[in-house]
């Protein structure tokens, strides 16, 4: 009678044990699922709002990221995302952003955001996945829907993160070192009696 008892413990917990760890095994599955990284990977970027006049589709690029430079590679998905005020001005116009991938045969993809309209200000993203033999990929300042009207807008916070989530603007690690190694020259000029 001891013996069936403890042989039915142990069952239970066997059964426990095994339910435990299939539990654990699905809910690694369900986090390798969710795609995340607040890492910014697009250096120079700023929260503070900078202002574009342009007639083209877009006044320049802000960034461009090549495959040597091992930031991102196939088959990564990646979001970027900007704030965008498009009320400094009373061209009807929409403006949104815009990330170009090109392959190493030199074919685009292009992925943009929502348009933003005219009197609005607002954030947006795009999500895409980097395609097959990636060479290079450039981030937009802004675009618009037309190159013939003349247009000004601002934006910000420009992102660019690997994963399928828009999070907070914040600055790349390197811009934060840089900043931080800009400080100490200042001081040291300070302290050699200059002045700044």
């Amino acid at each position: 009678d001891v013996q069936s008892k403890a042989s039915e413990a142990n069952e239970d917990i066997d059964d426990l044990v095994k339910s435990t760890e299939n539990a654990r095994d699905e809910a690694v599955k369900t986090m390798n699922k969710i795609d995340y990284s607040n890492r910014n990977l697009l250096t120079g970027t700023s929260d503070e709002w900078k202002q574009y006049t342009f007639t083209g589709w877009q006044p320049s690029n802000i960034a461009q990221i090549k495959a040597e430079d091992e930031i991102v590679k196939s088959g990564d998905v990646v979001t970027f995302s900007l704030e965008l005020d498009n009320t400094l001005d009373n061209a009807n116009v929409g403006i949104r952003g815009q990330m170009n991938m090109f392959d190493n045969k030199e074919n685009k993809y292009q992925t943009f955001t929502e348009f933003v309209k005219s009197g609005e200000i607002s954030k947006e993203k795009v999500t895409a996945t980097i395609p097959d033999n990636f060479k290079k990929l450039d981030i937009t300042t802004v675009s618009k829907e037309d190159t013939k009207t003349e247009k000004t807008a601002a934006v910000r916070c420009h992102k660019l993160q690997k994963g399928v989530f828009a999070t907070g603007w914040n600055p790349a690690p390197e811009d934060i070192v840089l900043k931080s190694e800009l400080e100490k020259i200042k001081q040291a000029i300070i302290n050699l009696g200059g002045s700044i």
